[in-house]
């Protein structure tokens, strides 16, 4: 039930960026769509919490593996991209394409090379006491 509540959430994410989207294409509807784009946040943020609250716990959270670093940087990378082209395509669409090829040609290399170097970065790990000097 929290994998429904997760993709609920996931399709209000994108019908919000597809109001954002189109409130650049079609300045005239921007107070419509901005009643729309918030409707959408308070879903997108109710099915977070809703999927939150089914998910299972687990006794010990350190057994379940989280992303790979080459999953996580590169999500981070295109993410961020693809927020900064959409804020900047009305204005300047030629930007915004560059910053989309940017954002593929950066996020390639970070998937190289947090492949490259996956035992090398992670979380760090404290062992034994921690004593006052």
């Amino acid at each position: 039930m929290a994998l429904v509540a997760y993709a609920a959430a996931l399709m209000t994410l994108g019908a919000a960026l597809l109001a954002r989207y189109l409130s650049n294409v079609l300045p005239h509807d921007t107070d419509m769509l901005a009643a729309i784009r918030s409707n959408l946040h308070m879903a997108f943020i109710g099915s977070m919490l809703l999927g939150s609250m089914l998910m299972p716990n687990s006794k010990d959270h350190r057994d379940t593996p989280g992303p790979s670093p080459r999953v996580s940087g590169s999500i981070v990378i295109v993410a961020t991209g693809t927020a900064a082209g959409l804020l900047v395509a009305r204005d300047h669409p030629w930007l915004a394409v560059l910053l989309l090829v940017a954002t593929a040609v950066v996020g390639a290399a970070v998937w190289r090379f947090a492949t490259k170097y996956e035992n090398a970065i992670g979380e760090a790990r404290f062992t034994g006491s921690a004593s006052a000097d």
